[in-house]
């Protein structure tokens, strides 16, 4: 779950410690301890039934061949959470799962960072703010690299199980955990594919988070569901909007298609950082966006 993700579920207030200030100061000056082990599932692995892009694309194809209708009506942009690497291909590595610690993995989890050449992300949340979507997507330089991001992203949550955070006088108690084998191996078009779990407890707030990520050749999708009140959001397939994003990928790349036109209709993907454009979850979400 991104921090501002988990944020906004906890309902948390600049007078009962904003968590985005919290996790941001994991990296120095708190305290992370175990308190228990991990749940572990497989990740699967098969034959996969997709139709691998040819190459490496970028950022901005992606964000193009994004397929419409994915999520409900009621889903809208979350603001400052569109990200692509836009036209850029070159490899981008700022954590490592080898050394990366359990309080930093549980919000940079799904974003950039992790050796790829290219990614989107893109969040929306329902009115009542009691439920966040998210979909994202990865191109790496080999499907050995993309297969390889998934395991090694499975095996970091298994191992982090349950710890709790220390950080400017708020406490979260978190577990991390492989999750539903079924969801995993339903996405069809996937060689590689595992469910992971979240669970961040926070001043009286839970929020459960479930994150989906599947490779096809060189590509990872993410998908993501969370939810505020300690119940995860039942909406939306993950499995099929997994699938669904790769079929249009590959057509998109077939076609030699620029895609739809981009954020909630806006004119063009974002550049390469966080789109100021809160006007829908990319063409992903109902109401005219996707």
């Amino acid at each position: 779950m991104r921090t501002k993700s988990i944020s906004t579920l906890a309902g948390l207030t600049a007078t009962t410690a904003a968590l985005a200030v919290v996790l941001s100061a994991c990296g120095g000056g708190s305290r992370v301890s175990p308190i228990s082990g991990a749940t572990s599932s497989a990740v699967v692995v098969q034959a996969g039934q997709g139709a691998r892009l040819s190459a490496v694309v970028s950022g901005t194809d992606l964000w193009n061949w994004v397929p419409s209708n994915l999520y409900p009506s009621d889903i809208y942009q979350v603001p400052d959470t569109q990200y692509s690497t836009a036209n850029q291909t070159a490899a981008v590595t700022k954590y490592s799962l080898s050394t990366e610690s359990c309080g930093d993995l549980l919000s940079s989890a799904g974003g950039p960072g992790y050796g790829e050449v290219a990614y989107i992300y893109d969040e929306g949340a329902n009115q009542a703010q009691t439920q966040v979507y998210a979909y994202g997507a990865y191109v790496f330089a080999s499907a050995d690299q993309a297969s390889a991001y998934v395991k090694e992203l499975a095996a970091k949550f298994a191992s982090c199980a349950s710890f709790s955070m220390s950080a400017n006088g708020a406490t979260l108690n978190v577990t991390m955990s492989l999750g539903d084998h079924a969801e995993a191996a339903g996405v069809s078009a996937a060689d590689t594919a595992a469910d992971l779990r979240e669970k961040v407890a926070v001043n009286g707030k839970t929020v459960m988070g479930d994150l989906l990520l599947a490779a096809d050749g060189n590509v990872v999708v993410l998908e993501e569901r969370s939810g505020g009140n300690g119940v995860l959001p039942t909406a939306v397939d993950l499995s099929k909007v997994a699938d669904a994003m790769f079929a249009a990928f590959a057509q998109g790349e077939a076609s030699g298609s620029s895609g739809s036109s981009g954020a909630g209709g806006a004119s063009s993907a974002p550049d390469t950082g966080v789109s100021p454009d809160a006007t829908g979850l990319v063409s992903a979400v109902g109401g005219g966006a996707r």
